[in-house]
């Protein structure tokens, strides 16, 4: 503040942002490096500038092509996603077919997130392929490599990824998210859960447990046995 500069933590964050914007077009070359976990790096940080697609965008969909690193192409793709519209949508449909499991999520991440942009819809019969592979890893445990996205929590990043369909998140792929979900700081997740999973307005008289869906006794048996370990430290930090 002494030499001049702003007290807000945002104006120092978006010179930063700006710096690194600027230096991208030196950046881009990192994207041939031998190195695998310099060209992961580098497109996870070119996934934050959508400023900047006109020029990325083509880079992560040739890179995938040609990437042996499925840890690289995923990286490649999600960024894909973020920053592309569903004018993407075919060049990222094949991927769903890939052999490498990290990949098809990927792809399928990707598909769901373009549906973040306004533009045009994601074809709806290619958006159901996307939600079905996320359902099915959902399901599934953590793959042994992941990618940076949400911190690497995997199924916390499926969890987030399909709240931004039209028609919600489907509640098969969240209930097989909810057990292997690392950590919920706020509590933001377990509330979003519970919201999905519980849609209002309740029936009257409310239904047994018996009775109710297999997502949702999931979800009530895990709040009240405090099974998850991001149910128990949620459960911790508001006590």
């Amino acid at each position: 503040m002494a030499a001049g500069n702003s007290p807000d933590a945002r104006w120092s964050a978006l010179r930063g942002y700006d710096a690194v914007l600027a230096e991208l077009p030196v950046l881009l070359v990192l994207f041939d490096d031998a190195d695998p976990r310099i060209r992961t790096r580098i497109a996870y940080l070119l996934a934050w500038f959508p400023e900047a697609a006109a020029t990325t965008l083509p880079l992560f969909l040739a890179r995938t092509a040609r990437e042996d690193d499925p840890v690289v192409a995923a990286t490649a793709l999600v960024a894909a996603g973020l920053i592309g519209t569903a004018a993407q949508a075919a060049d990222l449909a094949p991927y769903l077919s890939a052999d490498e499991p990290l990949v098809r999520w990927a792809a399928a991440t990707a598909l769901v997130r373009l549906t973040n942009h306004q533009q045009d819809a994601v074809e709806p019969r290619l958006l159901d392929r996307a939600v079905a592979e996320l359902t099915t890893v959902a399901d599934s445990p953590v793959p042994t490599r992941v990618t940076d996205y949400n911190e690497g929590d995997f199924h916390g990043h499926i969890e987030r990824s399909p709240h931004s369909l039209p028609t919600g998140a489907p509640q098969a792929a969240l209930a097989a998210c909810l057990p292997r979900i690392e950590r919920d700081r706020d509590g933001h997740r377990t509330r979003t859960a519970l919201n999905e999973l519980f849609r209002t307005p309740l029936p009257d008289p409310l239904p047994d447990y018996a009775s109710l869906p297999v997502w949702q006794r999931q979800l009530l048996r895990a709040l009240a046995e405090q099974h998850y370990p991001w149910i128990a430290r949620w459960v911790a930090a508001t006590l």
